[in-house]
């Protein structure tokens, strides 16, 4: 009877261990603030200097006391973007495809139109690049928003901005002066993790960024929508 008793323990001891190692491995994929980056060209773009606001997506490491095994890699990470008021409804009652920050950008032409030189991308060029795997310990940013030249309104940044007429100024984005929450959502396998943050349009170019968000920011997109299920951080 001990015997058995021992046997049946030492099997469940055996699952156990299995389940907290294949837990383990599993991807973790967090969403943090990143560098904005401030860009400036002299040659015929549509805009002379712009400032882009990010985030990124971390697959975390493994703690130090499991390095010896290997956390899985996120596979084919995509996701979506809302922008909501303070209030927490959405700007635009629609979600923004992400748009991964290395992703290549298509070559921009100039055209002569009326004596004038416009700028022109050919949108069939455009790499249709929309998943990214991320590997343990590494990170994809994010493309959030970008504010051209003297603009006091931003745009929401992604692969149709290059595209849209004006070309990087999508008017389908158009995000006016002021400040706003915005959620972003990543899928990997599935599974959606989501990340708030704040954005601050309501300063000069130098000052227009992103934040950690508010308790409050959450508080209102969870009233807005009726919860998400518990997806918000």
């Amino acid at each position: 009877m001990l015997e058995t008793i021992q046997v049946a323990i030492g099997g469940v001891l055996a699952v156990a261990a299995m389940i907290a190692v294949e837990w383990l491995r599993k991807p973790q994929v967090v969403l943090e603030l990143a560098p904005h980056s401030d860009d400036r060209w002299e040659d015929e773009r549509p805009a002379k200097s712009a400032r882009f606001v990010r985030v990124k997506a971390v697959n975390k490491a493994l703690p130090g006391w499991a390095r010896w095994m290997c956390r899985n890699t996120a596979l084919q990470c995509h996701g979506t973007i809302t922008f909501h008021y303070l209030d927490g409804q959405n700007v635009f009652g629609r979600e923004m495809p992400i748009r991964w920050t290395d992703t290549l950008e298509p070559t921009i032409k100039t055209v002569n139109v009326g004596g004038s030189k416009v700028p022109y991308i050919d949108p069939r060029a455009f790499p249709p690049q929309t998943t990214k795997d991320i590997y343990a310990g590494e990170s994809e940013a994010i493309d959030i928003a970008g504010r051209l030249d003297d603009d006091e309104a931003c745009y929401g940044w992604n692969n149709d901005s290059y595209s849209s007429n004006p070309v990087w100024r999508n008017p389908k984005w158009k995000i006016d002066k002021g400040r706003y929450i915005v959620r972003v959502e990543v899928l990997t396998g599935g599974v959606p993790i989501a990340g708030v943050f704040r954005l601050l349009n309501d300063v000069d170019v130098t000052g227009f960024r992103l934040e950690e968000a508010q308790p409050e920011d959450r508080r209102a997109l969870a009233k807005a929508s009726g919860g998400f299920g518990g997806h918000i951080p």
